[in-house]
């Protein structure tokens, strides 16, 4: 089941977007659209969890 630590951010259209590393051996961070990281479920039924991790950026790499 896929899970997705980051920062929640609007891109430059206004479009949500979480900020992630795409792997824990690269330290780059790139925005990903929500409409990305959800498209496998589009038309399955789906339970979203949503909670405030931390302000800092290095323990989202927990």
């Amino acid at each position: 089941m896929p899970s997705f630590k980051g920062v929640l951010k609007k891109d430059s259209n206004g479009n949500l977007c979480l900020k992630i590393r795409i792997s824990p051996e690269n330290p780059e961070e790139y925005e990903i659209p929500f409409e990305e990281l959800l498209e496998e479920f589009i038309n399955k039924r789906v339970k979203i969890d949503i909670m405030q991790l931390t302000s800092k950026l290095e323990d989202l790499n927990e």
